[in-house]
């Protein structure tokens, strides 16, 4: 990494962190689904998250489906601006 250019820096570690809450986010959509499948309830207890509790499981499925997709396309932003810093 250039030690000059502080931005390479801060790109390595947003996509780190992108990446790594693309992986978390996956995670907790497939806890969702297969609380889906199985017809088990699923009860969120943060306090901000406690308004989905109120959905039924597939739309709440459907909106971490989104957030994935969310997380993936900032972690591939970050990734591709790491790379051209690293270029250039």
């Amino acid at each position: 990494m250039q030690k000059e250019n502080s931005d390479t820096e801060i790109a390595f570690l947003a996509a780190l962190f992108f990446w790594l809450m693309t992986l978390g986010m996956c995670w907790l959509s497939k806890s969702i689904f297969e609380a889906w499948q199985d017809g088990t309830s699923i009860e969120l207890v943060s306090r901000k998250a406690r308004i989905l509790n109120h959905f039924p499981t597939w739309f709440v499925f459907i909106l971490s489906i989104v957030a994935v997709a969310l997380m993936a396309f900032y972690a591939i932003k970050e990734t591709l601006k790491f790379v051209s810093y690293l270029r250039s």
